[in-house]
């Protein structure tokens, strides 16, 4: 069976049994949605934590906060010279990025400080336009993930 379509059935399964115990369609999917978009701003390092806070803050579901995180890691990796890039050009700034995202990352992983310091104004910059972008989206998600989940909750009231 691929590995996928096992992790899909399983998050799907934990969806369901919250639903089935008594969360709210609302609350799943603010911590889907937030998942979503905290697990891609540029910031590398720092998003579970702030997830962490986040989930602590509003009660939401850590487990599914962190899962949804982890797996919009990717996305955050390929988003990071877009949305350093986008900075660059909205605040028109003169130098341009270029850096490779696996040279980031390990400049990252190795020195975070003196990345953070070396890199500063141009996450600065990257997290504004994730912030310009990430607030539409997050409504438009919420809506979507809100709708699909109040009709599964419907579904699986109907099945009792």
């Amino acid at each position: 069976m691929n590995k996928i379509k096992i992790y899909k059935d399983r998050f799907l399964k934990t969806i369901k049994n919250l639903l089935s115990e008594g969360t709210s369609p609302e609350k799943l999917g603010a911590t889907i949605v937030l998942g979503i978009l905290f697990g891609t701003i540029p910031l590398l390092g720092i998003n579970s934590l702030i997830l962490a806070v986040i989930a602590l803050r509003f009660r939401l579901n850590h487990i599914i906060i962190q899962a949804v995180n982890y797996a919009v890691f990717p996305l955050q990796l390929m988003l990071l010279v877009p949305f350093y890039k986008s900075g660059q050009w909205i605040f028109r700034t003169e130098h341009s990025v270029n850096i490779k995202v696996s040279d980031f990352v390990e400049l990252l992983s190795t020195n975070f400080f003196h990345a953070a310091s070396e890199f500063s104004f141009m996450i600065l910059k990257g997290v504004t336009v994730w912030i310009i972008v990430a607030i539409p989206i997050g409504f438009l998600f919420y809506s979507i993930f809100v709708y699909f989940l109040r009709n599964l909750s419907l579904q699986l009231a109907r099945k009792k």
